[in-house]
């Protein structure tokens, strides 16, 4: 198993080796506990500090990857994704790949759960994590999944609360949370491939979350619907931001939105029903939200099972 993270610049590699590497120690602990020590972990770190970044995971096989010139730096977007296709060409045949970024914190249950699912026949898990405030120390300590998706909840980055169904203003809804009785369902086209199977010639363009499950069929896909499978949640600073409308985001400007920017893919995904906190039963205002949206959807291979 290769964890794959792209972790430059001060400010990122601390993040990494700090609060977000902890989570990963406690999932990596229980996949050894469940698994019985089956499961070889290497990671795959591209860095411009390989020194502390080797002596934090002195534990692990690790292979180190020179950063991104000073140039290639100045489209991060572009520069992850060249560094998550990088970890993937490294990865042996079958061979399951993790793909993470350094301000991804993951659920103690995490890495356990993603192997459970490629046992049971899957070769791509697919996942949302909800931009939160990192704070000074981050959260108190690796969390059970639903506990890091409540605390990701409390402390909302501003890109989130603008997704809000009924209040937030964002001029790219990429997803919409919903809020009811004091429970959250979001409903989103873009959702992170977390982990991957080799097992085929692995191309994308862009970003993972572009079209790397293309790759995939529907039924090799499981995306990460329930609270309490796994969490994963992103750090974002407060001033990193998307940019509002003056007005709610409405039926209409998702519509419009999708359309023009939305693969096959991201329709299929926006047809889940994921629970960030609470009871799912307890939200129905999504459910007419998704039906009008999906009625115009126009890739007939979205809407197949």
């Amino acid at each position: 198993m290769i964890i794959a993270v792209p972790a430059w610049g001060e400010r990122y590699v601390k993040l990494f080796l700090g609060p977000v590497l902890r989570t990963h120690k406690a999932a990596l602990e229980v996949l050894k506990r469940d698994f019985l020590d089956t499961i070889k972990v290497r990671y795959v770190v591209q860095t411009d500090h390989p020194i502390a970044v080797a002596k934090a995971l002195k534990d692990y096989e690790l292979t180190l990857v020179p950063a991104p010139t000073v140039q290639n730096q100045l489209n991060p977007m572009r520069a992850m994704a060249t560094a998550h296709a990088h970890a993937i060409e490294l990865a042996k045949k079958n061979e399951r790949v993790i793909l993470l970024n350094a301000d991804l914190m993951v659920s103690i249950e995490a890495f356990a759960a993603i192997e459970r699912q490629f046992r049971n026949g899957k070769r791509a898990i697919v996942i949302a994590g909800t931009r939160t405030l990192p704070g000074m120390f981050g959260p108190p300590g690796p969390l059970k999944s639903r506990d890091l998706h409540a605390w990701s909840m409390r402390r909302p980055h501003p890109i989130t609360t603008s997704c809000y169904w009924g209040t937030g203003k964002c001029h790219l809804p990429w997803g919409m949370y919903f809020h009811e009785n004091g429970s959250t369902i979001l409903r989103a086209f873009h959702l992170h491939p977390l982990a991957v199977v080799k097992d085929r010639e692995l191309k994308f363009d862009g970003t993972i979350d572009m079209d790397l499950v293309d790759n995939y069929k529907h039924s090799e896909i499981h995306v990460v619907t329930d609270c309490d499978e796994m969490a994963m949640v992103e750090m974002s600073p407060k001033e990193k931001m998307l940019g509002d409308n003056p007005w709610p985001i409405d039926i209409c400007q998702v519509i419009a939105w999708a359309l023009r920017g939305a693969r096959p893919m991201h329709w299929w995904n926006f047809r889940y029903r994921i629970c960030v906190t609470g009871d799912p039963d307890s939200v129905k205002t999504d459910l007419a939200v998704a039906e009008e949206v999906l009625r115009l959807c126009p890739y007939a291979e979205a809407l197949a099972a």
